[in-house]
């Protein structure tokens, strides 16, 4: 059995771990190339929020 991950998936995940201190910060040039690319959004929550279309 094969389990598949999307990219929105491991971003989600790897925001999390920046907001729980397990990684260091990210810089915010590179999420917001990431966002361009990706087409999800950070909010003031912290949450991601992928745009679906």
């Amino acid at each position: 059995m094969q389990t598949m991950l999307t990219v929105d998936v491991i971003l989600q995940c790897l925001r999390i771990a920046e907001i729980q201190g397990d990684i260091p910060p990210l810089p915010q040039e590179w999420w917001f190339s990431l966002m361009t690319r990706y087409q999800f959004k950070v909010d003031v929550d912290e949450d991601i929020q992928v745009d679906k279309q």
